[in-house]
Protein backbone atom coordinates (compact mmCIF):
# COMPACT_ATOMS: atom_id res chain seq x y z
CA UNK A 1 0.00 0.00 0.00
CA UNK A 2 1.27 3.60 -0.95
CA UNK A 3 1.84 5.55 2.15
CA UNK A 4 3.04 9.15 2.01
CA UNK A 5 3.26 12.07 4.35
CA UNK A 6 3.44 15.74 2.84
CA UNK A 7 5.60 18.39 4.69
CA UNK A 8 5.80 21.75 3.31
CA UNK A 9 6.24 25.19 4.69
CA UNK A 10 4.49 27.27 7.36
CA UNK A 11 4.17 30.43 8.73
CA UNK A 12 5.45 30.47 12.54
CA UNK A 13 2.77 31.89 14.05
CA UNK A 14 0.73 30.03 15.61
CA UNK A 15 -2.64 30.28 17.68
CA UNK A 16 -3.90 27.88 20.39
CA UNK A 17 -6.28 27.53 22.99
CA UNK A 18 -6.27 24.51 25.13
CA UNK A 19 -8.64 23.42 27.70
CA UNK A 20 -7.52 20.80 30.34
CA UNK A 21 -10.69 18.75 32.05
CA UNK A 22 -8.83 16.43 34.37
CA UNK A 23 -8.79 12.56 34.14
CA UNK A 24 -12.57 12.65 33.53
CA UNK A 25 -12.73 14.57 30.65
CA UNK A 26 -12.97 13.80 27.34
CA UNK A 27 -12.39 15.16 24.42
CA UNK A 28 -14.83 15.84 21.43
CA UNK A 29 -14.43 15.66 17.93
CA UNK A 30 -16.62 15.90 14.19
CA UNK A 31 -17.31 12.93 12.23
CA UNK A 32 -19.16 12.28 9.53
CA UNK A 33 -22.31 13.97 8.92
CA UNK A 34 -25.77 11.89 9.36
CA UNK A 35 -27.30 12.33 5.53
CA UNK A 36 -29.95 14.11 6.70
CA UNK A 37 -31.27 16.19 10.08
CA UNK A 38 -32.44 13.49 12.02
CA UNK A 39 -34.31 14.34 15.71
CA UNK A 40 -35.91 11.64 18.27
CA UNK A 41 -34.42 8.59 16.24
CA UNK A 42 -33.46 5.51 17.43
CA UNK A 43 -29.83 4.26 17.52
CA UNK A 44 -28.15 0.91 18.96
CA UNK A 45 -24.86 -0.62 18.20
CA UNK A 46 -23.90 -4.18 17.24
CA UNK A 47 -20.14 -5.73 16.59
CA UNK A 48 -19.21 -2.46 16.61
CA UNK A 49 -21.44 -0.78 14.12
CA UNK A 50 -24.05 2.25 14.83
CA UNK A 51 -27.77 1.73 13.49
CA UNK A 52 -29.88 5.20 13.35
CA UNK A 53 -33.23 4.63 12.50
CA UNK A 54 -36.14 6.46 12.04
CA UNK A 55 -37.01 9.97 13.23
CA UNK A 56 -39.89 11.90 13.80
CA UNK A 57 -40.84 14.78 11.50
CA UNK A 58 -44.46 16.10 11.68
CA UNK A 59 -44.74 15.93 8.02
CA UNK A 60 -43.67 12.72 6.93
CA UNK A 61 -42.43 10.43 9.35
CA UNK A 62 -38.92 8.91 8.25
CA UNK A 63 -38.81 4.80 7.91
CA UNK A 64 -35.11 5.44 6.59
CA UNK A 65 -32.43 3.53 8.25
CA UNK A 66 -28.39 3.91 8.25
CA UNK A 67 -25.78 2.44 9.26
CA UNK A 68 -22.43 3.70 10.71
CA UNK A 69 -18.88 2.60 10.46
CA UNK A 70 -16.69 4.13 13.12
CA UNK A 71 -13.40 2.87 11.41
CA UNK A 72 -13.96 4.45 7.91
CA UNK A 73 -16.27 7.31 9.20
CA UNK A 74 -18.81 6.24 6.58
CA UNK A 75 -22.72 6.00 6.33
CA UNK A 76 -24.67 3.35 4.71
CA UNK A 77 -28.18 3.88 3.98
CA UNK A 78 -30.03 0.57 4.88
CA UNK A 79 -33.35 -0.73 3.76
CA UNK A 80 -36.32 1.13 5.11
CA UNK A 81 -37.91 0.04 7.98
CA UNK A 82 -41.57 -1.31 7.37
CA UNK A 83 -42.88 1.18 9.79
CA UNK A 84 -41.88 4.88 9.24
CA UNK A 85 -42.02 6.39 13.14
CA UNK A 86 -40.00 8.90 15.42
CA UNK A 87 -39.69 8.69 19.30
CA UNK A 88 -39.26 4.84 18.88
CA UNK A 89 -36.35 3.36 21.08
CA UNK A 90 -34.07 0.51 19.90
CA UNK A 91 -31.24 -2.26 21.41
CA UNK A 92 -29.54 -5.10 19.52
CA UNK A 93 -29.53 -8.26 20.55
CA UNK A 94 -27.36 -11.39 19.01
CA UNK A 95 -27.46 -9.35 15.92
CA UNK A 96 -30.67 -8.56 16.12
CA UNK A 97 -31.71 -4.52 16.11
CA UNK A 98 -34.73 -4.50 17.64
CA UNK A 99 -36.85 -0.91 17.25
CA UNK A 100 -40.22 -0.99 19.69
CA UNK A 101 -42.86 1.93 20.07
CA UNK A 102 -43.49 5.66 18.70
CA UNK A 103 -45.37 8.13 17.07
CA UNK A 104 -46.07 8.65 13.06
CA UNK A 105 -48.23 11.67 13.14
CA UNK A 106 -49.02 14.82 14.53
CA UNK A 107 -51.38 13.91 17.26
CA UNK A 108 -52.38 10.68 18.83
CA UNK A 109 -50.45 8.24 16.51
CA UNK A 110 -48.64 6.32 19.38
CA UNK A 111 -47.49 3.04 18.60
CA UNK A 112 -46.94 -0.69 19.58
CA UNK A 113 -45.31 -1.64 17.08
CA UNK A 114 -42.43 -4.13 17.12
CA UNK A 115 -40.03 -4.91 14.54
CA UNK A 116 -36.50 -5.87 13.89
CA UNK A 117 -33.23 -5.37 11.20
CA UNK A 118 -31.29 -8.55 11.29
CA UNK A 119 -27.52 -7.32 10.91
CA UNK A 120 -26.75 -10.70 9.23
CA UNK A 121 -29.20 -10.90 6.09
CA UNK A 122 -29.51 -7.20 6.16
CA UNK A 123 -33.39 -7.80 5.99
CA UNK A 124 -36.47 -6.51 8.21
CA UNK A 125 -38.00 -9.32 10.44
CA UNK A 126 -41.47 -8.12 11.04
CA UNK A 127 -44.39 -10.30 12.82
CA UNK A 128 -43.51 -10.04 16.07
CA UNK A 129 -45.66 -9.45 19.04
CA UNK A 130 -46.40 -6.15 19.39
CA UNK A 131 -45.10 -4.06 22.85
CA UNK A 132 -47.96 -5.18 25.67
CA UNK A 133 -49.32 -2.61 28.47
CA UNK A 134 -51.99 -0.35 29.18
CA UNK A 135 -51.71 1.34 26.08
CA UNK A 136 -49.24 2.40 22.97
CA UNK A 137 -46.05 4.98 23.75
CA UNK A 138 -43.31 6.25 22.51
CA UNK A 139 -40.13 8.29 24.54
CA UNK A 140 -39.39 4.91 26.26
CA UNK A 141 -36.48 3.34 26.69
CA UNK A 142 -35.04 -0.10 25.40
CA UNK A 143 -31.95 -1.96 26.83
CA UNK A 144 -30.58 -5.05 26.74
CA UNK A 145 -29.36 -7.34 29.27
CA UNK A 146 -28.65 -11.39 29.75
CA UNK A 147 -29.80 -11.69 25.72
CA UNK A 148 -33.00 -10.20 26.73
CA UNK A 149 -35.04 -6.75 26.24
CA UNK A 150 -35.80 -4.06 28.65
CA UNK A 151 -38.97 -1.63 27.33
CA UNK A 152 -39.27 1.22 29.90
CA UNK A 153 -41.82 3.73 31.36
CA UNK A 154 -42.73 6.27 27.81
CA UNK A 155 -45.39 8.82 26.70
CA UNK A 156 -48.65 8.96 25.20
CA UNK A 157 -50.00 12.43 24.75
CA UNK A 158 -54.18 10.66 25.54
CA UNK A 159 -53.08 9.10 28.22
CA UNK A 160 -50.05 10.50 29.87
CA UNK A 161 -46.83 8.79 31.54
CA UNK A 162 -46.00 4.61 31.95
CA UNK A 163 -44.58 3.05 34.64
CA UNK A 164 -44.80 -0.28 32.88
CA UNK A 165 -41.46 -2.37 32.64
CA UNK A 166 -42.12 -5.36 30.35
CA UNK A 167 -39.55 -7.80 29.07
CA UNK A 168 -38.90 -9.34 25.60
CA UNK A 169 -36.90 -12.90 25.02
CA UNK A 170 -35.79 -13.29 21.89
CA UNK A 171 -35.52 -17.20 22.04
CA UNK A 172 -39.20 -17.29 22.89
CA UNK A 173 -40.52 -14.52 21.34
CA UNK A 174 -42.99 -13.45 23.80
CA UNK A 175 -43.14 -10.82 26.26
CA UNK A 176 -43.37 -10.84 29.76
CA UNK A 177 -44.50 -8.46 32.54
CA UNK A 178 -41.16 -7.21 35.08
CA UNK A 179 -41.37 -5.00 38.24
CA UNK A 180 -42.99 -1.69 37.80
CA UNK A 181 -41.19 1.14 37.56
CA UNK A 182 -40.73 3.54 40.89
CA UNK A 183 -42.72 6.38 39.49
CA UNK A 184 -44.27 7.04 36.01
CA UNK A 185 -40.80 8.13 33.74
CA UNK A 186 -41.24 8.92 29.82
CA UNK A 187 -38.55 11.48 27.48
CA UNK A 188 -35.86 10.03 29.74
CA UNK A 189 -32.11 8.22 28.92
CA UNK A 190 -31.27 4.95 30.44
CA UNK A 191 -28.18 2.28 29.91
CA UNK A 192 -27.59 -0.78 31.13
CA UNK A 193 -24.49 -1.55 32.79
CA UNK A 194 -23.34 -4.68 34.99
CA UNK A 195 -26.97 -6.42 34.30
CA UNK A 196 -28.67 -3.48 35.79
CA UNK A 197 -30.96 -0.65 34.10
CA UNK A 198 -30.45 2.78 35.12
CA UNK A 199 -33.35 5.35 33.92
CA UNK A 200 -31.60 9.02 34.30
CA UNK A 201 -33.55 12.29 33.48
CA UNK A 202 -36.70 12.57 32.07
CA UNK A 203 -40.44 13.80 32.90
CA UNK A 204 -42.78 12.17 35.36
CA UNK A 205 -46.73 12.66 35.89
CA UNK A 206 -47.91 16.43 35.40
CA UNK A 207 -46.15 17.23 32.15
CA UNK A 208 -42.54 18.51 31.23
CA UNK A 209 -42.59 20.62 33.99
CA UNK A 210 -42.32 18.18 36.39
CA UNK A 211 -38.57 16.56 35.59
CA UNK A 212 -36.70 14.00 37.14
CA UNK A 213 -33.41 14.10 39.12
CA UNK A 214 -33.82 10.43 40.40
CA UNK A 215 -31.98 7.98 39.10
CA UNK A 216 -33.33 4.00 39.68
CA UNK A 217 -31.61 1.17 38.98
CA UNK A 218 -33.55 -2.37 37.89
CA UNK A 219 -31.66 -5.70 39.03
CA UNK A 220 -32.32 -8.13 36.63
CA UNK A 221 -31.48 -10.87 38.25
CA UNK A 222 -33.71 -10.24 41.33
CA UNK A 223 -36.47 -8.26 39.75
CA UNK A 224 -36.01 -5.06 42.08
CA UNK A 225 -35.21 -0.77 42.49
CA UNK A 226 -32.75 0.84 43.91
CA UNK A 227 -31.96 4.73 44.26
CA UNK A 228 -28.23 5.91 43.17
CA UNK A 229 -27.77 9.10 43.11
CA UNK A 230 -29.80 11.84 41.75
CA UNK A 231 -28.58 13.83 38.33
CA UNK A 232 -26.94 17.19 39.66
CA UNK A 233 -29.41 18.66 35.96
CA UNK A 234 -32.55 17.09 35.55
CA UNK A 235 -33.31 17.67 32.30
CA UNK A 236 -35.57 16.19 29.29
CA UNK A 237 -34.54 13.87 26.40
CA UNK A 238 -30.95 13.84 27.55
CA UNK A 239 -29.09 11.04 25.07
CA UNK A 240 -27.44 8.49 27.76
CA UNK A 241 -24.35 6.04 26.70
CA UNK A 242 -21.50 4.14 29.10
CA UNK A 243 -17.37 4.50 28.04
CA UNK A 244 -15.18 3.02 30.60
CA UNK A 245 -17.37 1.80 32.85
CA UNK A 246 -18.95 5.32 33.43
CA UNK A 247 -22.22 6.41 32.28
CA UNK A 248 -22.37 9.59 30.39
CA UNK A 249 -25.62 12.13 30.31
CA UNK A 250 -25.05 14.53 27.50
CA UNK A 251 -27.37 17.26 26.79
CA UNK A 252 -31.30 17.52 26.77
CA UNK A 253 -33.54 19.96 27.73
CA UNK A 254 -34.53 21.60 31.26
CA UNK A 255 -38.71 22.38 31.03
CA UNK A 256 -41.10 22.26 28.01
CA UNK A 257 -40.98 21.42 24.40
CA UNK A 258 -39.68 24.58 23.66
CA UNK A 259 -36.70 25.22 26.49
CA UNK A 260 -33.07 25.50 24.86
CA UNK A 261 -31.34 22.43 24.61
CA UNK A 262 -27.89 22.35 26.85
CA UNK A 263 -24.53 20.86 26.40
CA UNK A 264 -23.73 20.19 29.62
CA UNK A 265 -22.66 16.23 30.46
CA UNK A 266 -23.01 14.79 33.47
CA UNK A 267 -20.69 11.39 34.68
CA UNK A 268 -22.10 8.81 37.14
CA UNK A 269 -19.60 6.22 38.17
CA UNK A 270 -21.60 3.35 39.49
CA UNK A 271 -18.44 2.38 41.91
CA UNK A 272 -18.54 5.34 43.78
CA UNK A 273 -21.85 6.59 43.23
CA UNK A 274 -21.18 9.90 42.61
CA UNK A 275 -21.63 12.19 39.74
CA UNK A 276 -18.98 14.34 37.96
CA UNK A 277 -19.14 17.28 35.20
CA UNK A 278 -17.91 15.84 32.24
CA UNK A 279 -16.35 18.31 29.02
CA UNK A 280 -19.46 20.13 27.30
CA UNK A 281 -20.74 19.13 23.81
CA UNK A 282 -19.07 21.14 21.58
CA UNK A 283 -22.48 22.80 20.80
CA UNK A 284 -26.17 22.21 22.85
CA UNK A 285 -28.52 19.11 21.62
CA UNK A 286 -31.71 17.59 22.81
CA UNK A 287 -33.40 15.12 21.10
CA UNK A 288 -30.66 13.27 19.85
CA UNK A 289 -29.63 9.89 20.83
CA UNK A 290 -25.47 8.35 22.13
CA UNK A 291 -23.79 5.39 21.56
CA UNK A 292 -20.71 3.97 23.21
CA UNK A 293 -18.60 2.00 21.23
CA UNK A 294 -15.35 0.41 22.21
CA UNK A 295 -15.45 3.23 24.62
CA UNK A 296 -15.74 5.83 22.25
CA UNK A 297 -19.02 7.66 22.66
CA UNK A 298 -21.20 9.21 19.91
CA UNK A 299 -23.23 11.34 19.89
CA UNK A 300 -25.88 11.76 16.67
CA UNK A 301 -28.32 14.13 15.28
CA UNK A 302 -30.69 15.89 17.57
CA UNK A 303 -31.54 19.54 17.86
CA UNK A 304 -29.70 22.37 18.40
CA UNK A 305 -31.91 24.78 19.39
CA UNK A 306 -32.08 26.69 15.85
CA UNK A 307 -32.93 23.40 13.74
CA UNK A 308 -33.13 19.69 13.40
CA UNK A 309 -29.27 19.05 12.64
CA UNK A 310 -27.36 15.96 11.10
CA UNK A 311 -23.82 16.58 13.00
CA UNK A 312 -22.12 13.51 14.84
CA UNK A 313 -19.67 13.58 17.73
CA UNK A 314 -16.95 11.19 19.15
CA UNK A 315 -15.12 11.37 21.44
CA UNK A 316 -11.57 10.27 21.05
CA UNK A 317 -9.99 6.70 21.65
CA UNK A 318 -8.69 5.97 25.35
CA UNK A 319 -4.85 5.83 25.57
CA UNK A 320 -4.37 2.14 24.34
CA UNK A 321 -0.53 2.04 23.67
CA UNK A 322 1.90 0.59 26.09
CA UNK A 323 4.63 2.96 25.02
CA UNK A 324 6.68 3.12 28.11
CA UNK A 325 6.62 -0.70 27.88
CA UNK A 326 5.31 -0.93 31.90
CA UNK A 327 2.91 -3.69 31.06
CA UNK A 328 -0.71 -1.42 31.52
CA UNK A 329 -1.38 1.54 28.90
CA UNK A 330 -1.65 4.83 30.68
CA UNK A 331 -0.68 8.36 31.44
CA UNK A 332 2.70 7.33 31.59
CA UNK A 333 2.71 6.91 28.21
CA UNK A 334 2.15 10.59 27.11
CA UNK A 335 5.24 12.20 26.19
CA UNK A 336 7.37 13.71 28.25
CA UNK A 337 9.67 16.84 28.77
CA UNK A 338 7.75 19.72 27.64
CA UNK A 339 8.32 22.91 27.13
CA UNK A 340 5.76 25.23 26.33
CA UNK A 341 2.89 26.47 28.59
CA UNK A 342 -0.10 26.37 25.82
CA UNK A 343 -3.03 26.58 28.04
CA UNK A 344 -1.02 29.23 29.88
CA UNK A 345 -1.93 27.94 33.52
CA UNK A 346 1.93 28.73 34.51
CA UNK A 347 3.49 26.22 33.66
CA UNK A 348 4.69 23.82 31.04
CA UNK A 349 3.48 20.39 32.62
CA UNK A 350 1.11 17.31 31.20
CA UNK A 351 -1.77 19.68 30.19
CA UNK A 352 -0.24 20.83 27.25
CA UNK A 353 0.14 17.69 25.80
CA UNK A 354 -2.44 15.63 23.69
CA UNK A 355 -4.00 13.13 25.71
CA UNK A 356 -7.14 11.51 26.52
CA UNK A 357 -7.04 12.79 29.94
CA UNK A 358 -6.20 15.81 28.20
CA UNK A 359 -8.84 17.54 26.43
CA UNK A 360 -8.15 20.47 24.02
CA UNK A 361 -9.79 23.06 22.12
CA UNK A 362 -8.07 24.08 19.42
CA UNK A 363 -7.73 27.08 17.08
CA UNK A 364 -6.44 27.16 13.60
CA UNK A 365 -2.98 26.23 14.73
CA UNK A 366 -1.53 26.34 10.71
CA UNK A 367 -3.60 29.58 9.86
CA UNK A 368 -4.85 27.86 7.20
CA UNK A 369 -8.46 29.78 7.59
CA UNK A 370 -10.17 26.21 9.25
CA UNK A 371 -10.49 24.32 12.32
CA UNK A 372 -10.11 20.73 11.39
CA UNK A 373 -7.85 17.53 11.86
CA UNK A 374 -4.68 19.17 10.56
CA UNK A 375 -4.55 21.88 13.42
CA UNK A 376 -4.58 18.63 15.83
CA UNK A 377 -0.78 17.72 13.90
CA UNK A 378 0.13 20.98 13.50
CA UNK A 379 0.06 20.98 17.47
CA UNK A 380 2.06 18.13 17.77
CA UNK A 381 4.92 19.45 15.94
CA UNK A 382 4.53 22.76 18.39
CA UNK A 383 4.81 20.56 21.06
CA UNK A 384 8.18 18.95 19.37
CA UNK A 385 9.37 22.05 18.53
CA UNK A 386 9.06 21.69 14.86
CA UNK A 387 6.91 25.00 14.40
CA UNK A 388 8.38 25.71 11.16
CA UNK A 389 7.08 22.53 9.42
CA UNK A 390 3.50 21.36 9.04
CA UNK A 391 2.30 17.97 7.99
CA UNK A 392 -0.89 17.37 5.97
CA UNK A 393 -1.49 13.35 7.70
CA UNK A 394 -4.88 12.93 5.04
CA UNK A 395 -2.26 12.10 2.39
CA UNK A 396 -1.34 8.99 4.20
CA UNK A 397 -3.12 6.26 5.27
CA UNK A 398 -1.49 5.59 8.71
CA UNK A 399 -3.59 3.20 10.24
CA UNK A 400 -3.99 0.75 7.15
CA UNK A 401 -8.06 0.72 7.11
CA UNK A 402 -7.71 1.52 3.45
CA UNK A 403 -9.51 5.17 3.58
CA UNK A 404 -7.65 8.84 4.10
CA UNK A 405 -9.73 10.20 6.55
CA UNK A 406 -9.15 11.77 10.06
CA UNK A 407 -8.90 8.38 11.44
CA UNK A 408 -5.07 8.74 10.13
CA UNK A 409 -4.81 11.68 12.83
CA UNK A 410 -5.10 9.53 16.06
CA UNK A 411 -2.56 7.21 14.96
CA UNK A 412 -0.25 9.39 13.83
CA UNK A 413 -0.08 11.46 16.83
CA UNK A 414 0.44 7.79 19.38
CA UNK A 415 3.49 7.23 16.80
CA UNK A 416 5.04 10.56 17.06
CA UNK A 417 4.23 10.32 20.92
CA UNK A 418 5.52 6.53 21.26
CA UNK A 419 8.59 7.86 19.23
CA UNK A 420 9.74 10.56 21.28
CA UNK A 421 8.79 10.49 24.68
CA UNK A 422 9.41 7.66 27.13
CA UNK A 423 9.59 7.55 31.06
CA UNK A 424 11.48 4.23 30.51
CA UNK A 425 14.78 5.21 32.40
CA UNK A 426 16.70 2.96 29.63
CA UNK A 427 15.89 4.91 27.19
CA UNK A 428 16.61 8.39 26.01
CA UNK A 429 14.35 10.86 24.59
CA UNK A 430 15.30 11.43 20.90
CA UNK A 431 16.03 14.16 19.52
CA UNK A 432 12.78 15.14 17.10
CA UNK A 433 14.29 15.05 13.74
CA UNK A 434 15.77 11.94 14.54
CA UNK A 435 12.38 10.67 15.91
CA UNK A 436 10.35 11.60 13.35
CA UNK A 437 13.22 9.71 10.73
CA UNK A 438 12.84 7.01 12.81
CA UNK A 439 8.98 6.94 12.46
CA UNK A 440 8.95 7.33 8.96
CA UNK A 441 11.09 3.83 8.56
CA UNK A 442 8.74 2.38 11.13
CA UNK A 443 6.02 3.14 8.69
CA UNK A 444 7.65 2.74 5.83
CA UNK A 445 7.04 6.05 4.35
CA UNK A 446 9.54 8.46 2.30
CA UNK A 447 10.29 11.32 3.82
CA UNK A 448 11.22 14.89 3.09
CA UNK A 449 11.47 17.13 6.06
CA UNK A 450 11.91 20.75 4.96
CA UNK A 451 12.21 24.46 7.16
CA UNK A 452 10.10 27.27 5.40
CA UNK A 453 12.47 28.62 3.82
CA UNK A 454 12.57 24.98 1.73
CA UNK A 455 15.89 24.34 3.31
CA UNK A 456 16.29 20.25 3.40
CA UNK A 457 17.05 19.31 7.14
CA UNK A 458 16.86 15.49 7.02
CA UNK A 459 15.55 12.76 4.96
CA UNK A 460 15.08 9.21 4.60
CA UNK A 461 14.58 6.19 2.22
CA UNK A 462 12.97 3.29 3.64
CA UNK A 463 13.69 -0.05 2.44
CA UNK A 464 10.30 -0.66 1.21
CA UNK A 465 10.62 0.59 -2.53
CA UNK A 466 7.50 0.75 -3.37
CA UNK A 467 6.45 3.56 -0.96
CA UNK A 468 6.15 7.13 -2.43
CA UNK A 469 6.10 11.03 -1.38
CA UNK A 470 4.19 13.48 -2.01
CA UNK A 471 5.61 17.54 -2.20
Amino acid sequence: MLRTIRWVAMSEATILALVCAGAMGQEWELRAPLPGPRVEQACAAWDGLIYAIGDRNWSANHNDAFLYNPQGDTWTQLPDMPTGRGMAAAAAIDGMVYVVGGNNCFSNCWLRTFEAFDTMTGTWVTGLPNLPGAWPRGLLSACTVNGKLYVMGGVNSYYGVSSENFVYDPATELWSGAAPLPRVRGEHGAVALNGKVYLIGGMGGGGSSNLLSETDVYDSTTDTWSSAAPIPTPRLLPACAVSNGKIYVMGGGEDGANAPPLSIADVYDPETDLWTAGVPLPSPRRQHCAVGVDDVLFVIGGNDGAGDVATVFATLPPVTDDCNRNGTPDDEDIADGVSKDCNNNGTPDECELISDECPYQLGDVNNDGQVNQHDVVQFTLVLLGLDHCVCSVEAADINGDGVVNHGDVRPFMRLVRCNLGHRDPLREPKDPFVALMSLADELGVNLDLRTMLGDQIGQNTPANPQVGIEH
